[in-house]
């Protein structure tokens, strides 16, 4: 999967940023379903790419000139199957 994301946050002292995040996401999904009926079996396979929303949060820390550390957590959402 990809995204594409603004972040916009709060700077603490000079080298930490906290940090919410969202946008667009876009993936690849595969969804399989086999039904079986007596000695009878089908499957199905749909495989195409889907987008959707991300958000999420994190924090950086620039621990040298030009040089950062960040943890980060997102939460992706692509769509629902029926």
């Amino acid at each position: 999967f990809g995204t594409i994301r603004a972040r916009l946050g709060f700077t603490f002292g000079t080298n930490m940023l906290v940090y919410a995040t969202g946008g667009w996401a876009y993936g690849h999904v595969k969804n399989t379903h086999t039904e079986v009926q007596g000695n009878f079996s089908a499957t199905w396979v749909e495989s195409k790419v889907r987008g959707g929303y991300v958000a999420g949060g994190g924090i950086e820390y620039m621990f040298a000139p030009n040089w950062t550390v960040r943890a980060e957590g997102l939460y992706v959402n692509l769509g629902e199957n029926t």
